[in-house]
């Protein structure tokens, strides 16, 4: 049955899902299996080859501060348009973080990973990360985005 559970872990990491573990009966370090799926989840080999975080919550403060932690060491800066623009008409767009306009290529402002993603840069990656109510608004001219069907 556990390697049932390591192996289900490892095909939701190589589909883009990780798992984590999170033991409500406490003594997480005491066993092994833990690490091990912990491990599997974060694509590392089951034993050997470092160490995923665990998360113990034994109340509900514990609990809400495991969450916090999953879900804060999974947000980014890099942005996904769901439209493709091209390096040549990045600065063409305007991209506003709540209400303040980024500066293209500036080191508090947006800069182009691939055609389809962008990264906040610098405040504005810090920004986007500690406030839960950020928007982000991107728009580029009419001829400068090819849309992505849905």
């Amino acid at each position: 049955m556990q390697q049932e559970v390591l192996d289900a872990a490892a095909e939701a990491y190589a589909a883009g899902l990780p798992t984590f573990v999170i033991a409500i009966s406490g003594d997480v370090a005491g066993k092994p299996h833990f690490q091990q799926l912990g491990n599997v989840g974060a694509g590392l080999p089951p034993t050997g080859g470092g160490n995923a975080p665990l998360y113990e919550a034994s109340d509900g403060a514990a609990l809400e501060s495991a969450f916090e932690s999953i879900i804060n060491g999974a947000l980014s800066c890099d942005v996904d348009l769901h439209a493709n623009v091209t390096a040549q008409d990045l600065c063409r767009g305007t991209v506003v973080l709540n209400g303040e306009p980024l500066e293209c290529n500036g080191p508090h402002g947006f800069s182009r990973v691939d055609d389809r993603h962008i990264r906040l840069e610098g405040a504005a990656c810090d920004t986007w990360l500690a406030d839960p109510d950020a928007t982000l608004d991107a728009k580029w001219p009419c001829g400068a985005v090819i849309v992505i069907p849905g």
